[in-house]
Parts: structure tokens; C-alpha cells; sequence
């Protein structure tokens, strides 16, 4: 045994681990050598690994950006207009639902502004697109708009515009256009009679002068008529019942 307590004779002598002789540790050296190696083998081997990785991922990206390059010099110009075929399905397109799926649910809390701004940016996409469809979905909630601020020429217009829903019975705009559009004309040609009879009730007497005076002194002119339901609300529900 070396006396570890003592000065050893040699640097390397202080080294050996307590309990094992010069000869033990030195038959050891091998395997702690072949462990040394086969632990290199391994770091060698997992730093090759994340090499290879690290450039198949670059290779990957600059693939990736060249193909994003060359599909943006493909995209035609905002003045262009984009052809449609009916495998293309753009009616489907997510952005084209998701902004009128937000303009109806702030038509239902009355924010017409709001609203009237999500359907703006459909219709910009709509001109892209060249597409008929779209743009009386686009007019028939603009109607949709003019109904509840009970601006009921205009309203008629765009639905009118709108009446190409129709042709598709799946979506809110072509279940419900034929609806609003009689509202709006009912509306219209209510508040237009109204306006006829306010016009006639307040047109001047016929004679010149001052008015005839009954005998206890009280005008003889004849009294605004006051006439039933003259008030109109708008009460159109947001979806009619159906």
C-alpha cells in the first residue's frame, strides 16, 4: 500500500485511489482509456448528428424562402383582377366569412360603423376577385345596415343589388334577401305615404287673409288631423323566424 500520509516519491503516486496499489490502478488504465474513447465516439457522433441537422434546416429554410419569393412575383398587381373557376371555392375563403360572420354581430349590437368597416374590406377582396357573389353578399348587408338606421331607400337599393344570393339557398344572405327586400319596399312606401299626408295637412288655406272667426271668437281653421300609427319603429328582428 503507498502511504498517502507521507510525501510521495512521485507526482502520479499521489493519484492512486485509496485502497488500490500501484499495480491495481495501472491494470485500470485501459478500461478508463476505452471509456474515455467510447465517450469521444459518442460526443463526435451526436455533434456530426446536430451538424447534419442544423444544415438540413438551413437547406430547408432557403428552400422555403426561395418558393415564398417566387410565389409573390406570381401575385398580380391590386389593379389586376383575380379569375375565378369554380374549383377555386373563394366564396369559402376564410377571411371573406370571418369578416362578415364580425359585421353581423355588430349589426346585432348596433355597431353600424363597426360593421360597415368589416364589410368594406370583403369588398375590397370582392374586386380582387371579379366575382359577382361576393359583391351582393357585401350589398345585402350593407342593406342589412341601412335597415336599422331605418334608411329604408337606400337599404332597398343594396338589397336589390343583392338579389344574387338567391341563388344560393345555403348562406344567411340568400336564406333571408327576399325577405328583406319586401321589408325595405313595405318600409319605404309606408313612410313615403306618410310624408304624402304631412305634405297635404299642411298645405296653406285656398282664400287670402285672415281667418274666419266663429261667433264666440275661436278660429275656424280646421285642426292637424292626428292620424293612427303615424309613429313607425323599426322592429325587424336581426333574422326573421322562420
Amino acid at each position: 500500500m503507498v502511504d498517502r500520509t507521507t510525501n510521495p516519491t512521485r507526482i502520479e503516486d499521489a493519484f492512486i485511489p485509496i485502497g488500490q496499489t500501484k499495480s491495481q490502478t495501472g491494470q485500470q488504465q485501459p478500461y478508463i482509456e476505452e471509456k474515455n474513447k467510447e465517450a469521444s465516439r459518442t460526443i463526435s457522433s451526436t455533434t456530426t448528428a446536430l451538424a447534419k441537422d442544423i444544415k438540413r434546416i438551413r437547406r430547408y429554410l432557403e428552400e422555403l424562402h426561395r418558393h415564398k419569393s417566387q410565389y409573390l412575383e406570381t401575385l398580380p398587381s391590386k389593379n389586376v383582377s383575380i379569375s375565378t373557376t369554380p374549383s377555386d371555392k373563394r366564396l369559402d375563403r376564410f377571411d371573406i366569412r370571418f369578416s362578415l360572420g364580425i359585421a353581423m354581430d355588430y349589426l346585432a349590437i348596433k355597431q353600424f360603423y363597426r360593421a360597415r368597416g368589416e364589410i368594406d374590406r370583403v369588398l375590397q377582396i370582392a374586386d380582387q376577385l371579379n366575382n359577382d357573389l361576393v359583391l351582393a353578399r357585401c350589398f345585402y348587408w350593407l342593406g342589412r345596415i341601412e335597415l336599422e338606421q331605418q334608411n329604408f331607400t337606400t337599404a332597398h337599393a343594396h338589397l336589390d343589388a343583392a338579389k344574387l344570393c338567391a341563388l344560393d339557398g345555403e348562406s344567411p344572405e340568400g336564406l333571408d334577401v327576399e325577405f328583406y327586400l319586401d321589408a325595405s319596399k313595405q318600409r319605404m312606401v309606408t313612410r313615403n305615404s306618410h310624408a304624402e299626408c304631412e305634405s297635404s295637412d299642411q298645405k296653406p288655406p285656398a282664400h287670402h287673409g285672415p281667418p274666419r272667426q266663429s261667433s264666440q271668437g275661436a278660429s275656424s281653421a280646421r285642426p292637424r288631423r292626428k292620424r293612427k300609427g303615424e309613429s313607425v319603429t323599426w322592429d325587424l328582428p336581426i333574422r326573421p323566424s322562420r
